[in-house]
């Protein structure tokens, strides 16, 4: 794991916008395997581990003090299990009448047939001392991508099985919601399945082209009434989750994008970026005030030129979390997050005064837009896109 300081100094690109430059502060080295996704929460970062070609069981989820970024320390370990990878990780501050505190939850896939597959929900109020409050079990597959949402005084879990609709029973689903408000004793409360609900089924055997349908990643939106479903090669469903247990279906992007997946918000939640996996894709930014019908703004120019595919299992992963040393607490941009209240200690602040920040930063590998309303909204909130298995680098804003 990387930790990066990020500062406003750098040269100007297209729209005036001033690309920052980093300053590696330090390198952690988990040992191991691969590493997965990487999340902030207060000065703490979550370091997720996937399998590699020939490596399983992973890791499971490493947690680094950055207190002082410059001497990352490892301080505890949680969800490894036998036979299982861990590669997504989202924490949160959730309070409800049955939890108050800072809670994880990871996703678990299996090694080997019959090992537990699903996803774990953690206390990790102290994360020195983190402490396991429930494992659930999904079937036909364990959790690929996991999403944890608070509003409305509940806490929600929201999984994607990359591969449920290949099950024979047709009835099966690769999206489900869990009520983790009482996170010891977690509750499915809904699903929703584009075989099922909408007659949009994948064959059980593909040959030529991938034209596969799958519940690749998943997010909401900060009130938790909207889901956002990477769904494959049927673009990026858009579901109302008002009420968890009966999602409704209310648009999609168009097919023929290819793999889509995973996906952002901006702009209150009227813009969205669409990342695919694909030789030669690129992101695509698209305006869904009205998700019945996504109207395409623009495609992000990736400075390498293409947005390259990563097979899942295949290659190690180079994860970089930004710390803006100063004021702020370490946290990436996420939906629904408030400010902390926690300052990085000052031994950790620039030594040397840096200029005010401009409106917007957009990160170097994302590249140009030529819309200077996106400039402005997209800038400094872009997230991680959810996309461990994406090469393009977003910037973590803190």
């Amino acid at each position: 794991m990387v930790v990066a300081a990020a500062g406003s100094s750098g040269h100007v690109r297209a729209g005036g916008l001033q690309a920052p430059r980093f300053q590696v502060l330090a390198h952690a080295d988990p040992g191991g395997g691969y590493s997965g996704d990487v999340v902030g929460e207060r000065h703490f970062a979550y370091l997720s581990s996937r399998r590699g070609k020939t490596d399983c069981p992973a890791q499971g989820v490493r947690v680094y003090n950055l207190a002082n970024p410059r001497r990352p320390r490892h301080v505890s370990t949680f969800a490894a299990l036998k036979d299982t990878w861990t590669e997504k990780t989202i924490v949160r501050r959730v309070k409800t009448s049955g939890f108050d505190g800072v809670l994880a939850v990871s996703s678990f896939q299996a090694c080997t047939n019959g090992a537990f597959g699903g996803f774990g929900v953690y206390d990790v109020t102290k994360p020195s001392r983190p402490r396991r409050l429930a494992l659930v079990r999904t079937v036909p597959r364990g959790s690929h991508e996991i999403w944890l949402a608070t509003a409305r005084g509940h806490a929600w879990v929201y999984t994607a099985e990359a591969a449920a609709e290949f099950a024979v029973a047709p009835d099966s689903f690769g999206f489900h919601i869990y009520d983790v408000s009482s996170p010891r004793k977690p509750a499915e409360v809904g699903g929703w399945s584009a075989c099922r609900d909408l007659h949009e089924c994948s064959p059980l055997v593909t040959t030529g082209a991938d034209s596969r349908y799958l519940v690749h990643s998943v997010i909401t939106n900060a009130a938790a009434t909207r889901a956002y479903l990477s769904y494959w090669n049927l673009g990026t469903v858009i579901l109302d989750i008002h009420d968890p247990a009966h999602p409704a279906y209310l648009g999609r992007t168009p097919v023929g994008q290819g793999n889509a997946h995973s996906a952002w918000l901006t702009g209150g939640g009227k813009i969205m970026l669409e990342t695919h996996e694909v030789a030669r894709g690129r992101p695509v930014v698209w305006q869904i005030a009205d998700p019945a019908h996504p109207v395409q703004l623009s495609t992000v120019r990736v400075r390498s030129g293409r947005q390259r595919p990563r097979p899942e299992g295949a290659g190690p992963l180079r994860l970089l979390l930004v710390v803006w040393a100063g004021r702020c607490a370490l946290r990436p941009e996420e939906p629904g997050q408030a400010a902390l209240r926690d300052p990085i200690p000052p031994t950790t602040r620039a030594r040397r005064p840096r200029p005010a920040l401009p409106r917007c930063l957009v990160h170097g590998r994302v590249g140009r837009l030529p819309h200077p309303e996106l400039r402005a909204g997209l800038g400094p909130q872009l997230g991680a896109l959810g996309a461990q298995s994406s090469s393009v680098t977003t910037l973590r804003s803190i």
